[in-house]
């Protein structure tokens, strides 16, 4: 009887803190104005495809469904000395360097989402640029077995304007993984190369030639700029290209929400 009564007078008093508790948590699962509307993450799929990669992504939740978000970072492209040439060597590079920063506006689909933003399936418009700079030498080895030098310089750019689709989870309210599954871009390259050197004249036209099926080989990226801009490395001279083309981005993200 006694613990009956004591059961009696502390039921309402245990309501009085879970069930303000559970409302809590239930409105910030699906209200994005609660808390957390600042999500800062990590980009991991450049880590795959360039060098020394540093770029985060902020976004902050500006409705119940949608969002933005800036990324920007560091990063440096791929090796040359990863191209597949018969008679020429690159050394180190002397110099190298590269950056992205891009944005894009986020539309949660409220009908096929449980949640609020940021969780859950998404579409929206974003644009990116990059931009890489190097200098390195290279080496020559004629069918004599003589070597020569040169110096090779390089500017790459690329920008992006598109549309995608994507998907982001939260987990235990904080943490998110982010998925962009498909995102088709009109792509704008364009590209600078440099070449000085002691080479023999007669040697040029064979060593720029490599060059080129190589960079257009090895990186897809750059097959319509060389096709379309004729794009060549002269000795001494600067060579301009740029040309306009599909293109289609894949990315992934680990983040941490926070703030209010």
């Amino acid at each position: 009887m006694a613990r009956s009564l004591f059961s009696i007078i502390l039921l309402p008093f245990a309501l009085l803190v879970f069930c303000p508790a559970k409302a809590q948590l239930s409105k910030s699962l699906y209200d994005s104005t609660y808390r957390h509307k600042n999500n800062i993450k990590l980009n991991l799929t450049s880590w795959a495809l360039y060098n020394s990669v540093f770029v985060l992504s902020y976004e902050r939740s500006v409705t119940k469904h949608q969002t933005f978000a800036i990324t920007g970072g560091m990063m440096q492209f791929p090796s040359f000395g990863l191209l597949d040439l018969s008679n020429v060597k690159f050394q180190n590079a002397s110099s190298k360097s590269g950056f992205t920063i891009g944005g894009e506006y986020r539309f949660y689909l409220a009908k096929e989402n449980k949640y609020a933003a940021p969780h859950g399936l998404y579409i929206g418009p974003y644009l990116n640029y990059y931009h890489f700079n190097s200098s390195r030498n290279i080496s020559f080895t004629d069918s004599s077995g003589n070597v020569s030098t040169a110096d090779l310089g390089s500017k790459i750019s690329v920008f992006n304007i598109g549309l995608q689709v994507g998907y982001q989870f939260v987990l235990w309210d904080r943490f998110t993984i982010d998925m962009i599954l498909f995102a088709p871009s009109l792509s704008r390259y364009s590209a600078d190369f440099t070449f000085d050197g002691n080479l023999n004249p007669n040697h040029e036209i064979q060593v720029n030639q490599e060059l080129v099926n190589a960079l257009k080989n090895h990186f897809p990226l750059l097959n319509k700029l060389i096709s379309d801009g004729s794009l060549h490395v002269d000795g001494q001279t600067h060579n301009n290209a740029s040309a306009w083309a599909p293109g289609l981005r894949f990315t992934f993200f680990v983040g941490y929400r926070f703030g209010k």
